[in-house]
């Protein structure tokens, strides 16, 4: 038979095990993961009239079928940045997808639709470089390689 204090510690060291098994499965409460790896590889002709703009300062391009759900190009501050579009924060849901805010040098996750309408999938917001701007996301955009060589943009994994 046990005694009274060999039940006690046994019960007070079932109870520190049980504790750490429910702190130790607990889910993010955020579901945040890093966006899965997509292969990139494409390139920008800077003298072709819908890429010229990038020549300038604070614009963008969207690149379509490259990356997880497209790639932004983008000539913030004088420096090249490939993006991609996908939101680090719950990528798996649809909507994950950001786009460049209109009347300001941000890019937001959601989408406009065709009639102008923009509906937000979170409230992350971030600068034309791809960093955190704000949250509920902790992470920056994925950035992509860049390299600028003969008018060309070269953007690469």
């Amino acid at each position: 038979m046990w005694s009274i204090k060999q039940i006690q510690f046994f019960l007070i060291n079932l109870t520190f095990i049980f504790i750490g098994l429910l702190m130790g499965c607990s889910k993010s409460p955020t579901n945040q993961g890093v966006n899965p790896t997509a292969y990139v590889n494409f390139q920008l002709n800077l003298s072709e009239p819908q890429y010229n703009k990038l020549l300038y300062p604070n614009n963008y391009v969207y690149v379509e079928g490259q990356g997880n759900k497209g790639v932004i190009v983008t000539n913030y501050n004088s420096q090249y940045y490939a993006i991609e579009r996908q939101c680090p924060y719950q990528p798996s849901n649809t909507c994950s997808k950001v786009e460049v805010q209109p009347g300001s040098f941000n890019i937001r996750c959601g989408q406009t639709s065709t009639s102008g309408v923009f509906t937000k999938c979170c409230d992350s917001k971030y600068f034309l470089d791809g960093s955190l701007l704000q949250g509920p996301s902790v992470y920056s955009l994925t950035k992509y390689n860049v390299t600028f060589t003969n008018n060309t943009i070269y953007v690469s994994n």
